[in-house]
């Protein structure tokens, strides 16, 4: 089958810098506070760090709940960090 694509915004920093090793951006963790961040930046709605045991919980939720209508329809997002 074909697969489906769909665009999702970069994210930037306050001046407009893509969020690159370029640009000299932070390492991103990957702890569950740091994945809810990210699906919160592409608009999905996850419960808080406390309601996941494990971040395989958390990768189920989002799996069951992802909408792809909820991402933002922007080019570009400012992120702070």
């Amino acid at each position: 089958p074909t697969p489906h694509y769909a665009h999702i915004p970069l994210a930037v920093t306050p001046e407009n810098l893509k969020l690159s090793k370029l640009s000299h951006a932070r390492k991103v963790s990957c702890d569950i506070e740091t994945l809810i961040k990210a699906a919160r930046f592409l608009g999905q709605k996850v419960m808080d760090k406390q309601d996941y045991e494990h971040k395989h919980d958390f990768w189920q939720h989002l799996f069951d709940i992802w909408d792809l209508n909820r991402v933002p329809k922007m080019e570009k997002q400012k992120i702070m960090y």
